[in-house]
């Protein structure tokens, strides 16, 4: 029983690491088009350190 289980999370790993990597690169995405738009705004520009705090920051 545990082989077929471990099988079968075996077949499904590499759609799992995909979308992993797509909701990834969509929030790192999303983060980086808002930090520029926040350049515009100099009074929201002090949120700008929130973001820093998020873990996917480090990719930008």
């Amino acid at each position: 029983m545990s082989k077929t289980v471990h099988g079968a999370a075996f077949m499904f790993e590499p759609i799992l690491s995909n979308l992993f990597a797509k909701v990834f690169y969509k929030c790192a995405r999303m983060t980086k088009l808002l930090k520029e738009s926040l350049v515009d705004f100099p009074d929201i520009q002090m949120k700008e350190s929130k973001f820093a705090e998020l873990p996917f920051q480090a990719i930008l």
